[in-house]
């Protein structure tokens, strides 16, 4: 026998493998489309920056709403942003973390979620401190960010519109790239 005749992959033209690979990985990511995933850019420098998203839940479950801040390439500039952004803490139950380190520049923004025409929430939220941090894509870019946390909440399904507006101007974070993400939460224990 010779090399690659009794597998599968050594059978085919390496780009057909890959394209077999490539569409079995897409197909892997369709099936797990349901679950929410928004990530919009979100310029917390300034007071009365306003996203708003609508989406649809089908299945309960609990989300997380949060910023993320994108590190900078040097070290000295990521120094200088971790006394910005904060440090440590680890989400320990739904909407709390606990910190142990630097919680950095609080950021009070303001939270209206509506589901099905109905007010669900409106409140002001006092955010600080980093929760975790991770790698994400954004129109084509990779991004690596630390994330603070906004609020964690169970959701029911139905129609649902969000609203975040920023409540002051905050200048540590003048000149530097942030988003807002929804997404679901299923934390790992």
């Amino acid at each position: 026998m010779s090399s690659g005749e009794g597998c599968f992959w050594g059978r085919i033209a390496p780009q057909k493998a890959f394209m077999v690979a490539l569409l079995t990985y897409s197909m892997l990511l369709a099936g797990c489309s349901e679950k929410l995933w928004l990530i919009k850019p979100f310029d917390v420098s300034k007071s009365s920056q306003v996203v708003m998203a609508n989406f649809l839940i089908k299945k309960e479950g609990d989300y997380q709403f949060s910023l993320l801040f994108v590190w900078k390439d040097s070290l000295r500039e990521m120094e200088e942003q971790e006394e910005i952004f904060g440090s440590g803490g680890v989400p320990i139950e739904m909407g709390e973390s606990n910190f142990e380190g630097n919680k950095g520049v609080p950021i009070p923004l303001d939270l209206r979620l509506v589901k099905d025409g109905t007010l669900l929430l409106e409140e002001r939220v006092d955010t600080s401190g980093v929760a975790y941090y991770q790698s994400f894509e954004y129109e084509g870019s990779s991004k690596s960010a630390a994330g603070r946390l906004i609020k964690n909440i169970s959701l029911e399904p139905g129609n649902y519109f969000v609203e975040v507006r920023t409540v002051i101007d905050i200048k540590e974070f003048a000149g530097g790239e942030s988003y807002i993400k929804f997404a679901y939460y299923k934390p790992k224990i």
